[in-house]
């Protein structure tokens, strides 16, 4: 007899009525994926503030201006232009003629000062913007602002209404003792008394509406 688990082909080994050792298999853990490695978290750098933007502006524009061809363009027209001037001034002598003209423009300042006193005019004017601006200035500083001036008005505005709400009232009150202190309306004085005819003789104290019913 063959135990289970063996082929049929196989000779057996063991005695009769003995069975052979099974052989045990240990447990294999199950199969798992690979884990992809879990990139950290980029940092998130805060916005630039107006000053840092500014900074940066100023210094990418400096970079661009260097780099670019304009110093080269500017430097080359200051040297055209001042060689131009020092072959002008040799060949015409512009320097003797400017001084010229400006000693003359000097002269005929002044003459026109002494003819027409243009520096009181002159010195007049510096001294009345001066005082404008100090004054504007100093008006500005103590000034309310626009919310202070619109609460002005609005607590202007409220005493006003409160001002004429308790001037309504007091000419009120001043008519209602007015009208409690007025004298009585004069009543019209009664008819003479008739001498009456009749059984009851006439009284001067009977009410009116009576002796005209009798």
């Amino acid at each position: 007899m063959v135990p289970p688990g063996y082929p049929l082909h196989a000779a057996y080994p063991y005695m009769p009525g003995v069975m052979p050792p099974v052989p045990t298999t240990a447990p294999t853990a199950p199969a798992t994926s690979p884990v992809a490695p879990v990139d950290p978290p980029t940092p998130v750098s805060p916005a630039p503030t107006l000053s840092e933007t500014i900074i940066k502006a100023a210094v990418a524009g400096a970079v661009a201006l260097k780099q670019s061809p304009i110093p080269d363009a500017v430097t080359c027209a200051l040297a055209t232009g001042f060689s131009t001037l020092q072959a002008l001034e040799a060949k015409y002598r512009v320097k003797d003629h400017a001084v010229a003209l400006g000693k003359a423009a000097v002269a005929k300042a002044a003459q026109v000062d002494r003819d027409y006193q243009v520096h009181e005019k002159v010195g007049d004017a510096l001294l009345t913007g001066l005082s404008a601006l100090t004054q504007a200035a100093w008006a500005y500083k103590h000034a309310p602002a626009y919310d202070e001036a619109a609460d002005q008005a609005a607590a202007q505005a409220a005493q006003q209404a409160q001002w004429q709400q308790q001037a309504q009232q007091q000419a009120q009150v001043q008519h209602q003792k007015h009208l409690f202190m007025m004298p009585p309306p004069a009543y019209d004085a009664l008819p003479p008394v008739v001498p009456h005819t009749g059984s009851r003789p006439a009284s001067p104290t009977v009410p009116r509406f009576q002796l005209l019913s009798s």
